[in-house]
C-alpha cells in the first residue's frame, strides 16, 4: 500500500509541476526547508539550494531550462529511517539542452523535501563511441590528414571550455568533452598532467583496485591499497 501511495504521489508531483512553475507557486511542489542539488541540468553548475533559495533558483532557471516530460523511472521507495515516512524515486525528464534525471524525496503532503537533478546527455552531443568512435590510423594517401606535429588550427586556439586543473577529474572531463566534439583546453599549474596525484601526501590510497579481476590491470602482488608510487610505476611501463 505504501509503495502504491509513493508511486501515486510521485506521479502527481510530476503532473502538478508545470502548473506550479507557470504560476510561480513553488510552495506547492517544494516543502519548507527543502534542499535541491543540481548538476548542470538547470544551473549549468554544481549547486546546492536550501530553503527559500530553492524557490529563487527555480524562478531563475526554470524558463531557461524548459524542463518537460517528467516521468517516474523504476520502483519508488518508502523510507522510514528517520521516523517520518517519506517517498523517494527516480525521475526522467528533458530540458532544452538535453536529457536528464532526478532523484526526489517527498513528504506525506506530496511536496519535495530533497531533489537532485543531473544532466545526462546533450541533445546535439552524441558521444563518439561504438560505431561512431574515431577510426584511428588512416592508411594510404589521405587528403587533408592532420598530424600531431601540425600547427594548431583556429579551433585548437579558441576552445569552448577551459578546464582548471589536470588531475584525474580534469582529464576525465576533457575526455568526455572530446567524445561529444567540444573543443577544450586543460590548464595545469604543475609540469605534467596528473602531477596533482603524483605529488599527493603519502598516506593517500586508492580504493582497493587490487580486487579488480586480473585481466584488467593489477595482476601483480601489489598491496591491496595502492598509493601514488604504484600509479607512477604502472604509467612508466
Amino acid at each position: 500500500l505504501s509503495r502504491t501511495m509513493a508511486a501515486s504521489l510521485l506521479k502527481r508531483w510530476c503532473a502538478e509541476l508545470p502548473a506550479a512553475a507557470t504560476a510561480g507557486a513553488w510552495e506547492r511542489v517544494f516543502a519548507s526547508g527543502a534542499n535541491w542539488r543540481d548538476f548542470l541540468a538547470f544551473t549549468w553548475n554544481i549547486r546546492t539550494a536550501s530553503g527559500e533559495d530553492v524557490f529563487r533558483t527555480a524562478a531563475d532557471t526554470w524558463d531557461k531550462a524548459s524542463p518537460n516530460s517528467w516521468a517516474l523511472e523504476g520502483e519508488p521507495q518508502v523510507d522510514r529511517a528517520t521516523g517520518v515516512e517519506t517517498y523517494a524515486g527516480w525521475l526522467r525528464f528533458n530540458t532544452k539542452a538535453g536529457t536528464a534525471r532526478a532523484h526526489i524525496r517527498l513528504d506525506k503532503e506530496g511536496r519535495a523535501h530533497t531533489l537532485m537533478t543531473a544532466l545526462d546527455e546533450l541533445h546535439n552531443g552524441q558521444s563518439s563511441i561504438g560505431a561512431s568512435r574515431p577510426r584511428g590510423t588512416q592508411h594510404g594517401a589521405v587528403k587533408g590528414r592532420r598530424y600531431p606535429s601540425d600547427p594548431l588550427d583556429e579551433e585548437d586556439l579558441n576552445p569552448y571550455v577551459a578546464i582548471i586543473g589536470g588531475g584525474q577529474a580534469g582529464m576525465a572531463l576533457g575526455a568526455r568533452l572530446g567524445l561529444v566534439g567540444v573543443p577544450y583546453v586543460i590548464l595545469e599549474s604543475n609540469s605534467r598532467a596528473g602531477d596533482s596525484w603524483r605529488k599527493r601526501y603519502p598516506s593517500l590510497r586508492l580504493h582497493d583496485p587490487a580486487r579488480i579481476p586480473p585481466k584488467h590491470v593489477f595482476h601483480c602482488n601489489c598491496e591491496c591499497w595502492l598509493d601514488a608510487s604504484h600509479g607512477i610505476r604502472r604509467e612508466s611501463r
